[in-house]
């Protein structure tokens, strides 16, 4: 087995299918059964697989030879191919927001730093992680390498730069700054680390004794960045809010020798030399060219726009650069005057998320924030964006719920309507006057319900409104009869209803109940509200055992495995830890916390084989866990 296999697949290259292939593997009459392959997948031993799309990106660099660019995004590397821009593999083991990403010199490796107070080393042609380095209290801003490849240095937002042995994963060296860290950079001839703290100071150090070289003051806010000319003669850094300058330093006596104000009163993100030393970029808000010999202005993007600009990158030759901002990926080539917006899926919030009855393919929802406004449906085996559905009439409301019918022919998502789409051309067929939230279809598609303070149920071919009942979100029984109904907010109960009649059957009372999910052998009922989630019995209406707590928080979406013996949640916990819970509900015992996303949770949903999980976050990338392969 190759090395590359054994790491699994971080080298995905989607192919392109037909529109006629793609409708065909997702149409279904009816949802299909447990597939048998799935019982030998334990979600106790789930693993992040996949991520679809971008999301909300933080970090870039071009490999050595032009040919790649690393982008940090949430708990995940990308690696896109510089030509197509399309994504050619994906590291995932960070949890949270990837802050720094660098190629190696030799262009062998890709560190990454993260959320998670890890910096991370990476093999960039097969995907492998090579060492996880953890020896920091607090995320780790930047990343730098050694000019020979063999050290990596890491900045954490806890006053510490650690130097680390590549062929090992040793730590050779620790620093200890006075103020936190936002930024590290290697000298090219190797002796020195360039630092950047809160402190408004940009420091220089020794790295073979760990001393203190020099103190540059001049910043009236923090240093954000720091970054050494190509010969090494000039240190480059630049401030924080309020500050916004980006200043030249002669390494030679640690004299200020230039001041170039990159936002007055603003900030300056990020500083970055083109290769040849001729060119420095300032990022922040916009992004900046500069002529370091003159100070003088000689380029911006976007000119006029304060559109959030937070990484710069040079390509190797000098003729464009990489930008994050806005949370997206830019590609800039000023002497050409082009410049692309690479948005690969959702920029802002996802909201929901849904399974084709087949399993084969995700639907993601998202909200109104950062005008996506967007349904998208993605190739789970490939993460490859088909289809993306859009109406022009969506207000200021976005997409705030998605349900595949469960004929597979139909979608429908609701913003400031419900949309029902023909799922092969993407052909609104139907709009409801309603706009809510949490969309769920009857098991045998006869009804569709919606949630937001009301309950709407339509009959579905003839888009009429048969009942209207209270509360916050439903769930339906798997024989379709009955609607289970979360109580709005502080109304503490939970109630069933016979669909047929609009009848109320049971009610039951408990601290807060915000959410409900009826489990598929239509036994129980999972409810969560005020961070407490419990099994009912649907029959009696008692409560059949509570789910232990292992992390505090409020949970937003709630979803049983198709075979109900687990239910998975999503948590939006204090410490922004924000996991994925996964109880086995026979004992209310947690069996896996799912750890990635950097942001909260939205969404979980199990797909219909039971051998993975799809979940939705504020950051824009929805995400697929299941068993290693």
């Amino acid at each position: 087995m190759s090395k590359a296999f054994r790491c699994f697949g971080l080298g995905l290259v989607c192919t392109v299918l037909s529109l006629s292939i793609f409708v065909n593997a997702y149409k279904n009459d009816a949802p299909p059964g447990r597939d048998p392959a799935s019982e030998n997948c334990d979600p106790a031993t789930f693993e992040p697989l996949r991520v679809f799309g971008l999301g909300v990106v933080m970090s870039t660099h071009y490999s050595p030879d032009g040919r790649r660019i690393a982008v940090g995004g949430p708990g995940v590397v990308f690696i896109l191919d510089a030509a197509s821009r399309e994504i050619e593999q994906q590291f995932l083991g960070h949890a949270g927001w990837v802050w720094s990403v660098r190629w190696s010199p030799d262009g062998r490796y890709v560190a990454s730093g993260g959320e998670d107070a890890t910096a991370r080393i990476w093999e960039a042609e097969s995907g492998c992680l090579v060492h996880t380095l953890a020896w920091q209290s607090r995320r780790v801003m930047s990343v730098a390498w050694s000019p020979d490849s063999q050290y990596l240095a890491d900045a954490g937002y806890g006053s510490l730069i650690n130097v680390w042995e590549v062929k090992t994963g040793r730590r050779l060296q620790t620093i200890f700054n006075p103020a936190l860290l936002n930024a590290v950079a290697w000298s090219p001839d190797g002796q020195y680390l360039a630092s950047g703290s809160v402190d408004r100071i940009a420091r220089v150090w020794e790295v073979a004794t760990g001393d203190l070289v020099r103190e540059l003051r001049g910043h009236g806010s923090g240093v954000t960045s720091v970054a050494w000319s190509p010969e090494g003669r000039t240190l480059a850094s630049c401030g924080d809010s309020f500050d916004g300058t980006v200043k030249l330093w002669e390494t030679q006596t640690w004299t200020l020798v230039r001041t170039m104000v990159h936002s007055p009163g603003g900030e300056a993100s990020e500083v970055a030399w083109s290769r040849d030393g001729q060119y420095l970029a300032s990022a922040g808000g916009v992004v900046k060219i500069w002529d370091p010999a003159k100070g003088r202005m000689m380029d911006s993007f976007p000119e006029g726009c304060s559109c959030g600009v937070r990484s710069v990158a040079w390509h190797p030759e000098g003729n464009r650069l990489a930008l994050t901002g806005s949370r997206r990926l830019y590609i800039w080539a000023p002497e050409e005057g082009q410049q692309a917006d690479i948005v690969r899926g959702h920029v802002g919030q996802i909201t929901s998320v849904s399974w084709s009855p087949n399993g084969e393919y995700l639907a993601s929802a998202g909200n109104t924030l950062y005008e996506d406004r967007s349904v998208r449906i993605w190739e789970a085996a490939t993460g490859r964006s088909v289809l993306t559905f859009r109406p022009q009439e969506t207000g200021t409301a976005g997409m705030q719920s998605v349900a595949w019918h469960p004929g597979g022919q139909l979608l429908a998502a609701v913003g400031e309507q419900v949309y029902i789409w023909e799922a092969k051309t993407g052909e609104i067929v139907q709009t409801l006057a309603f706009g809510g939230d949490k969309l769920a279809w009857s098991p045998d598609g006869r009804y569709l319900a919606a949630g937001g303070g009301q309950i709407p149920i339509w009959e579905a071919e003839s888009g009429r409104r048969i009942w209207t009942l209270e509360g916050r979100q439903a769930s339906w029984s798997p024989d379709s009869r009955y609607l289970a109904v979360a109580s709005y907010y502080v109304e503490s109960r939970l109630r069933i209803y016979e669909v047929k009649t609009g009848q109320l059957i049971r009610e039951m009372f408990h601290l807060y109940i915000d959410y409900v999910a009826w489990s598929p052998n239509g036994r129980y009922l999972a409810s969560t509200g005020n961070g407490f989630t419990q099994i009912w019995d649907a029959a009696t209406g008692q409560v059949v055992r509570p789910m232990r707590q292992v992390v505090r928080g409020l949970i937003r979406s709630l979803d049983w495995s198709m075979d109900s013996r687990y239910l998975a949640a999503g948590v939006q916990a204090p410490d922004d830890s924000d996991p994925i819970i996964i109880w086995e509900a026979e004992t209310g015992l947690p069996v896996r916390e799912l750890r990635g996303h950097s942001s909260n949770i939205t969404t979980v949903q199990w797909n219909p084989i039971g051998d993975s999980l799809a979940s939705g976050t504020w950051d824009g990338a929805p995400r697929l866990w299941g068993c290693p392969p």
